[in-house]
């Protein structure tokens, strides 16, 4: 008698334990996703956080010695200090982007898990490749982007605090407000200060220590205030551009060359007067090219007409994705890359210029 009363006892405990989800420590209950409640509510309640950059080289914290005095390693630092939550980064960084090439780059390098908040930093660049209206559009684009794939993450978008360009300034404030992201616009700190730029920066573009320490005030102060106001991550809104969903392909296959010769996953020369021509179709072009410290000048012809000169230059062998050209015109379009054989300014005046070209971006075709 007494083992069955036992066991009558014991079954619907155990069901009830298992129904709570506390009698399997691997059963859904354990711990709730990444991101809910908000990452606000995540760190006022001491849990930690996941966080991505998407940025240029103020985004990647270029500008200091040591990693410890780059403004997200002060910001982890104050966040856990303040709350006690450690965050954990994903970077999708790179020296000298724009928007634009940080949307190629979020697509191949986003984060398979959902992050809690979001860091955007562009604009410096921008405004060397494209106007503030193409401007407009990639941002958008990248933001719309993003708030699809993490719903739930706040966003954080930096006015750096080398940006001069008030309608770049002005683009990045009103697409920010429209998706309920925080802009920070760092030249405020900057001036607030009363220090010279010379004392905040490495070169007059990248902060140094005391800069980024500016950076992550600002960035904490917000923090703080958004805590205070309860806000929580907004809905997708109504697009401000027509065409956000656009998407880009890489296009790897020439057309006609001469004098580029096939090198890795791309086409190489350092001959004078050598071209590779691709054809695409869509309103906008763009290439992808192994910058490094022997990059040469090539001149760009889009349908036989000349767009200038692009440098392959840079310190140090680096795949670039660039944006070249945009209201084109549906097409088909033809585009040439010629090999000028000067060096770029900056180059090796030792080695004779090269010029490796992998592909061209293109508007994907759509039904």
């Amino acid at each position: 008698m007494k083992t069955t009363t036992i066991r009558k006892l014991i079954i619907p405990a155990v069901l009830l334990s298992i129904f709570l989800g506390v009698f399997n420590p691997f059963t859904s209950a354990k711990e709730a996703p990444a991101n809910t409640g908000g990452f606000y509510k995540k760190i006022s309640s001491g849990s930690d956080f996941s966080y991505m950059i998407i940025g240029d080289s103020i985004g990647r914290g270029s500008g200091v010695s040591h990693r410890d005095e780059t403004w997200f390693a002060i910001f982890e630092k104050q966040i856990k200090k303040d709350f006690g939550s450690a965050g954990n980064r994903h970077s999708i960084v790179q020296s000298g982007a724009t928007a634009f090439e940080g949307i190629i780059k979020y697509e191949r390098e986003k984060p398979e898990t959902p992050v809690d908040l979001v860091f955007i930093v562009f604009g410096e660049n921008d405004r060397k490749y494209m106007d503030a209206r193409q401007f407009a559009f990639f941002y958008e684009q990248l933001i719309r982007k993003v708030k699809t794939d993490q719903p739930y993450a706040e966003i954080i978008t930096f006015t750096e605090s080398c940006l001069q360009y008030e309608e770049f300034a002005e683009t990045i404030s009103s697409i920010s407000a429209h998706y309920g992201a925080v802009n920070l616009d760092m030249r405020v700190p900057f001036r607030k200060s009363g220090l010279d730029t010379k004392k905040l920066t490495r070169d007059l573009v990248h902060p140094n220590k005391l800069g980024y320490q500016l950076y992550a005030s600002e960035i904490s102060r917000s923090v703080k205030a958004s805590i205070q106001s309860d806000k929580n991550a907004v809905s997708l809104p109504t697009p401000i551009h027509t065409g956000l969903s656009k998407q880009y392909i890489s296009i790897e296959e020439p057309s006609s060359k001469s004098g580029f010769v096939k090198s890795g996953n791309g086409f190489f020369s350092r001959e004078k007067g050598s071209f590779i021509e691709f054809e695409f179709s869509g309103e906008m072009v763009g290439y992808t090219v192994e910058r490094g410290p022997e990059g040469g000048e090539v001149e760009v012809f889009i349908d036989g007409k000349s767009f200038g000169t692009v440098s392959t230059w840079w310190p140090f062998k680096r795949e670039r994705n660039i944006y070249l050209a945009g209201s084109l015109g549906k097409g088909p379009h033809q585009i040439r890359f010629v090999h000028t054989g000067k060096m770029s300014n900056n180059g090796s005046q030792t080695a004779k210029p090269s010029a490796h070209i992998k592909a061209i971006i293109a508007e994907k075709d759509t039904p």
